[in-house]
């Protein structure tokens, strides 16, 4: 899939789970945020409930370089409920690099597995 974004604010996947038992597969999709927009999410889970299992992988997520001001986010974890799965083996490009990009964001001690995010395992 392929989503691309110019305005402030904009989310490009924006999920929400108020149950458990979930089967999420978030993979190859290309995330573009250009012009002056800022504050961009690429993922955005606003609140999941564990157990749940989550594949992210494939994914690239791109800041263009006139995204200068605001905080960008490639994957957000805003708010887990018990512990999910993580799952991928492909990695997932989040960039460019600035420093105002948090390239993923998952609450400490809610997480079973890693993903790749630019070449690194984590969380």
């Amino acid at each position: 899939s392929g989503f691309l974004f110019t305005g402030d604010g904009s989310t490009a996947i924006d999920l929400t789970f108020d149950a458990p038992n979930n089967d999420v597969f978030i993979q190859d999709n290309l995330i573009q945020f250009i012009g002056a927009g800022t504050n961009g999410t690429g993922v955005l889970v606003r609140r999941v409930f564990g157990p749940s299992n989550f594949t992210i992988e494939g994914n690239t997520i791109q800041m263009l370089p006139n995204q200068v001001l605001g905080l960008q986010r490639g994957i957000f974890f805003q708010d887990i409920r018990g512990t999910i799965n993580l799952f991928g083996n492909e990695d997932n490009f989040i960039g460019p690099a600035s420093p105002t990009l948090v390239p993923i964001t998952i609450p400490a001690g809610t997480t079973n597995g890693q993903i790749f995010v630019n070449g690194v395992r984590v969380p």
